[in-house]
């Protein structure tokens, strides 16, 4: 399962702090300046100093004390949900990050904002090519008859019972670029089967053309943006360990393959899971406290 649109959301919170503390720097009171890019991103704080709160997006609040607590606060999901936001633009552009100009920081911003967008879509890609790519896909089937002792009719039951299962759509594109005859099951929630459907309904896309998008290069570019961001590669690259499987294997490109992929112990601490469960605890806690309250009444 590849939750394509929490990895998105956190990928723009982490680059937007990024920009916003970068510009700090070069402003003179640095606090006073994130204050009012707070208000004019509607942020519920009212002062300069002290600790300001608000709610995440993700289903829990967000207590900031410290310069860099309210950088998060304001970078989270809640306020900015597109990079290209006027007044994140204005608030870089006075310093120069991210361009010299106001058009040069927009044009920035629109690089990173359809690299971002694409960035559950290229792990999706990347898990359906490295085991389902036809090639690869024989290479695995030899594999595993060869390391377990299966038949050829055995090797394809297994295999053919994995699906790579793209989730957390946020855009139409989400699924229509994932899209494969094969090894793939989009799921969708109703409200995004809709967008898909009223997308399809513009008459701009014809599916012979998206039979199987999954193989295609969404941009170049973008990945090669995604790729300096190390919680990106977190996602997208794979372990020393599970490097040389895919190795043994003969997976094509393995070689080439990145070793910064999330380690088992590290996804205790990765971003979006650890923004999900925080969001899914409190609202657990929540319904539980609602539940025994109403339980007494009785």
């Amino acid at each position: 399962t590849n939750m394509g649109g929490r990895l998105e959301a956190h990928l723009r919170e982490v680059k937007a702090a990024e920009l916003i503390r970068t510009a700090l720097r070069f402003y003179e009171d640095p606090e006073g300046s994130l204050l009012e890019l707070a208000r004019s991103l509607g942020v519920p704080v009212l002062e300069k100093g002290g600790t300001w709160r608000g709610p995440s997006g993700w289903g829990y609040d967000i207590v900031a004390r410290t310069l860099d607590e309210k950088v998060e606060l304001v970078s989270s999901q809640a306020y900015l949900r597109t990079l290209l936001n006027d007044a994140l633009i204005d608030f870089l552009a006075r310093v120069g990050v991210c361009g010299a100009s106001r058009d040069e920081v927009r044009e920035c911003l629109e690089a990173w904002e359809r690299a971002l967008s694409l960035s559950g879509t290229f792990v999706a890609q990347r898990v359906w090519y490295l085991f389902f790519d036809e090639e690869n896909r024989r290479l695995w089937l030899s594999y595993i008859m060869r390391k377990y002792g299966l038949s050829a009719e055995q090797a394809e039951e297994v295999l053919d019972g994995i699906d790579v299962l793209p989730a957390s759509k946020r855009r139409p594109e989400d699924t229509y670029y994932t899209l494969s005859a094969r090894n793939m099951t989009n799921t969708e929630f109703p409200n995004h089967q809709l967008n898909v459907h009223l997308e399809y309904q513009k008459k701009s896309l014809r599916l012979e053309d998206l039979a199987e998008a999954v193989r295609v290069n969404w941009g170049p570019e973008s990945l090669d943006l995604l790729l300096k961001m190390p919680e990106f590669r977190k996602a997208y690259e794979v372990t020393r360990e599970i490097k040389a499987v895919l190795l043994e294997v003969g997976v094509k490109g393995a070689g080439e393959l990145g070793e910064e992929g999330l380690r088992v112990d590290e996804w205790k601490s990765f971003g979006p899971r650890v923004k999900t469960m925080r969001g899914f605890t409190e609202a657990y806690n929540k319904f539980r406290e609602e539940c025994l309250k109403r339980a007494k009444n009785v």
